[in-house]
């Protein structure tokens, strides 16, 4: 199977992990990081606000 380069950065994002391995990956999971990923980054970018 095919990835593209968001899979790629995902793989890099969760290297040593306990996400590393693709069989550990549920929906559940990758949701969980990449929405932590997203409010971590909203919360930096609001900070910036003063």
């Amino acid at each position: 199977m095919r990835c593209g380069p968001s899979t790629g950065a995902f793989d890099q994002a969760v290297a040593g992990t306990e996400l590393e391995s693709w069989h550990a990956r549920t929906v559940e999971a990758v949701a969980d990081v990449l929405m932590e990923g997203a409010a971590a980054h909203i919360t930096a970018r609001l900070a910036t606000f003063g």
